[in-house]
């Protein structure tokens, strides 16, 4: 019938009874409707003989509180007919809840590492990439499965620079913003910095390297060619000459007295202190003025 006819104190400190209600309760008033069907299926190949392990239900205490359990079952048979039921049960609530809470954890971090625009990756101390995510193919044009077949080696332009920062995590324990250079399937070399931490056993030892590699490639062309603006700026800022300042001229003849206090013909301080040059005309008054029969013949044309 399911009656309880004993059970032990674990039992009732687990389920919330005291002796006393056990003697009135059972095996199905503490099932979880959950579990109600795959208990029945479970007990009716029990009472046929067959014993039952690795039974995974969910009970119900006395105050509603859901307990996860484990365990097995089997039947005593009296004149070959089954005469009682006996079963052997863990709480495993604290263990489930967390395997659930790391399942969660696991799926916020599946999520992240699939969903990242920066690469993300595992390799060995050797070398040889465990795991990576989708934005590596989108970086380095090789697809997933390539990868899982490659060791990080493969990717630098100078394999020195994995050494470099092996010795730097040995070090530091970590790295942050390295900077190198990979070069992608079709060989386009590509610049990067990688952030890097290790994972390492009970002892210290270190067996994986887990990390972030962000592509800085048109950052560092367009900071290169900032830089190379800002030289070509200075290098003709250093050109320029300019004229500024009060600048004595004589009224009359339009010397310019320079800063040593000598007078110069105004075309050639101007060309001293900038990059001006002078090509000399005569001005129509001038003509008329100093060559009046030329004047004359000008206007008759």
């Amino acid at each position: 019938s399911g009656r309880f006819a004993f059970v032990n104190r674990k039992w009732r400190e687990v389920l919330r009874y005291s002796e006393e209600e056990v003697s009135g309760l059972t095996l199905f008033d503490v099932i979880h409707p959950d579990s109600m069907a795959h208990c029945m299926d479970l007990f009716q190949k029990v009472i046929a003989g067959e014993t039952v392990d690795n039974i995974e239900a969910k009970f119900i205490a006395k105050d509603g509180t859901l307990i996860n359990v484990e365990g097995s079952a089997s039947c005593r048979f009296e004149n070959g007919k089954p005469a009682s039921t006996r079963g052997i049960f863990r709480d495993v609530t604290d263990r489930k809840r967390a395997e659930e809470a790391l399942r969660q954890s696991e799926g916020k971090y599946r999520t992240l590492f699939e969903q990242s625009r920066d690469v993300i990756y595992i390799t060995a101390v050797e070398g040889q990439i465990i795991d990576i995510n989708q934005a590596a193919k989108e970086l380095f044009g090789y697809s997933r499965k390539e990868m899982l077949r490659m060791n990080a080696r493969e990717l630098y332009v100078n394999p020195t620079d994995r050494d470099r920062l092996h010795r730097e995590i040995i070090k530091s324990g970590y790295v942050r913003d390295f900077e190198v250079k990979f070069h992608r399937k079709d060989g386009t070399e590509i610049d990067c910095l990688l952030t890097t931490t290790t994972r390492r056993t009970e002892d210290g030892t270190i067996v994986e390297y887990q990390g972030i590699i962000r592509d800085i490639t048109e950052q560092k062309r367009a900071e290169e060619e900032r830089e190379r603006l800002i030289q070509k700026l200075k290098e003709a800022l250093t050109k320029i000459k300019t004229l500024g300042g009060l600048i004595p001229i004589c009224a009359s003849c339009k010397k310019i007295r320079d800063d040593e206090g000598y007078w110069q013909q105004i075309e050639a301080y101007i060309q001293e202190h900038s990059d001006a040059e002078f090509t000399h005309g005569i001005c129509p008054e001038c003509i008329e003025k100093l060559y009046p029969q030329y004047a004359d013949d000008k206007k008759k044309s």
